[in-house]
């Protein structure tokens, strides 16, 4: 059996639950990134968040989102995980939080979510090449006009290769720091040794 951990992400509990058999899914850890995201939302973008609608693209425990809704956001959280969305339920509950979520994929967003949030959040989510163009095609399907999107990476994406494809579908491409040592929790490989990138998009 696999131990859970207790994370206190921006003053919440943040439990990663206990796996009974087999090996921890992707969804059930904590990472670096969404760390620092987290963390992010809960300083200096909580004025521009609270009261907006706010979505958190693949959040697996759903550290950013709920973090988001901590200070005041309209919070959905999607994954394309059940399991996760149960767990992110529970976790908001914990904390006396009330969220939306919702399972999604990236090619198939719902119609009811099309234009519906000012902001996208993700952490941790542009792991895998093949799926940049459809990750970036949904926050553009999910920003309302004037939206923004904050991306926290931990060094996974190839070099240039998301500046590029978001420019060559229209977003504007912006890199707003790099945390050069993001907090140390467990997880299946060694991100916190990575420095996190955190970019926004927006629409051109």
């Amino acid at each position: 059996m696999m131990a859970a951990w207790l994370h206190d992400v921006a003053g919440l509990r943040v439990p990663a639950p206990r796996i009974t058999r087999g090996r921890r899914p992707l969804w059930a850890y904590v990472w670096p990134a969404g760390l620092v995201l987290a963390e992010m939302v809960a300083r200096e973008l909580a004025p521009q968040l609270a009261g907006r609608k706010v979505l958190e693209l693949g959040c697996g425990l759903g550290a950013v989102g709920l973090s988001a809704a901590k200070v005041g956001a309209l919070v959905t959280l999607v994954d394309r995980e059940p399991e996760a969305l149960v767990e992110v339920q529970r976790i908001a509950a914990e904390n006396s939080l009330t969220v939306q979520t919702q399972q999604l994929e990236w090619s198939r967003v719902p119609e009811a979510l099309v234009g519906a949030f000012e902001v996208v959040l993700g952490a941790d989510i542009v792991y895998d090449p093949s799926q940049l163009t459809p990750m970036l095609g949904a926050i553009q399907t999910l920003l309302a006009p004037g939206g923004c999107a904050y991306l926290a990476d931990p060094d996974r994406a190839i070099p240039g290769s998301l500046a590029e494809t978001a420019r060559q579908m229209g977003m504007v491409f912006e890199h707003l720091r790099t945390v050069t040592d993001p907090p140390a929790v467990p997880t299946s490989d060694e991100s916190h040794k990575q420095p996190v990138h955190v970019y926004r998009l927006t629409s051109s």
